[in-house]
Order: C-alpha cells, then sequence, then structure tokens
C-alpha cells in the first residue's frame, strides 16, 4: 500500500506540473511532469502493487523500506540532476534506481513458480524500467 499511495501522489503531482505547464510552457517542466507521472508514479504502483500480487510472501519491512527509499531518493536525484544540469546527481539517482529495481528483482525471485501468469509481466516491466534507465542517462547527458 505504501507505494500506492506514494505513486499515486507523484501522479496527482505531475498531473499538477502538466497544468502548470500549459500556462507557462516550459520543456524542464513538461519533462519534470512526464517522468512525475510516469516513474515516480505509474512505475512506483507497478513496482509496488506487482510485488505485493507476485511475491510467494510479503516482502520483510527492512527490504520494503530500502526499496522505498532507494527507489523515492534515486528519483528525486535524477528530477534534481537534470532540471539542474548537474550530471553527477543525476547519474547518482540513476544508480539508486538500479538498486531499487534491484531489490525489487530479489525480492520477488521466486514469484514464477506460484504466479504464472502475474509474474512474466512483472518481470517485463521490471526489465524495461532498467533497460530505460542508461537510456534515460545518455539522453540526459
Amino acid at each position: 500500500m505504501l507505494f500506492v499511495t506514494s505513486g499515486a501522489t507523484f501522479v496527482l503531482a505531475g498531473g499538477f506540473a502538466a497544468a502548470v505547464d500549459g500556462v507557462t510552457p516550459s520543456p524542464h517542466l513538461s519533462w519534470a511532469s512526464a517522468y512525475l507521472v510516469l516513474v515516480c508514479g505509474s512505475a512506483q504502483i507497478v513496482l509496488g502493487g506487482g510485488q505485493a500480487l507476485v511475491a510467494s510472501s510479503p516482502p520483510r519491512a527492512r527490504l520494503v523500506t530500502w526499496q522505498f527509499a532507494a527507489f523515492n531518493l534515486g528519483n528525486a536525484a535524477v528530477l534534481a540532476g537534470t532540471l539542474s544540469m548537474v550530471t553527477v546527481v543525476l547519474d547518482a539517482g540513476s544508480a539508486l534506481l538500479l538498486v531499487a529495481l534491484g531489490l525489487f528483482a530479489w525480492a520477488t525471485k521466486e514469484a514464477g513458480l506460484s504466479h504464472r501468469s502475474v509474474a512474466p509481466v512483472y518481470r517485463a516491466a521490471l526489465l524495461v524500467l532498467a533497460v530505460s534507465v542508461p537510456i534515460g542517462v545518455l539522453l540526459a547527458h
């Protein structure tokens, strides 16, 4: 529920940013609103909600804390680094995002055994996000 609530909050924040962008257009604000909705929000809902669906047992609170922290701090650093054009911050945030994705993959490593229909979709989402991180870094540099 933590990931779903946080993700929904980011979707709303991205929507508000898009509304502001409609009044005062800015390429940075357009990118930030899309990033808030797609990565910070929607991806977080898919990762957390999907984990709840496919994990063979609920992950420990400590693991969820690390996932949540790595994912959200990574996203904050990506946003800050991109908007300020400080690539070292962007790179650090991207690394944290990859750590978070690894933690989600590790927490659901046995998912295919009990959830044969949902697990491949979850794995595909992890893969798409993992591949998009270095692509985003290259585009930002």
